[in-house]
């Protein structure tokens, strides 16, 4: 997963190159632990929210079909919902 994150981080990968990697990670969300699906919600929220403006119009302003972020906030709601019914 770190190979992941770090091509979700690095400044010499494209828009798409990004998406793509977290796409594929939000897909396989379930076989992490929770630490790592935050690490991954951490990434998108540093990118996408952060203080690049540029990455943030990006993500809004383009035509993808990217369910990461769906998909992320469901893997936790899961596991929160796991958490307390133990």
């Amino acid at each position: 997963m770190n190979d992941k994150l770090l091509v979700i981080r690095s400044k010499n990968k494209s828009f798409d190159a990004k998406m793509d990697t977290l796409e594929w990670l939000s897909r396989y969300a379930n076989f992490y632990n929770p630490e790592n699906v935050y690490l991954m919600l951490s990434a998108f929220k540093e990118i996408y929210a952060g203080p690049d403006v540029n990455y943030r119009n990006a993500y809004v302003a383009s035509q993808h079909t990217s369910d990461t972020v769906f998909l992320l906030v469901n893997a936790i709601k899961s596991d929160t919902q796991k958490l307390n019914s133990q």
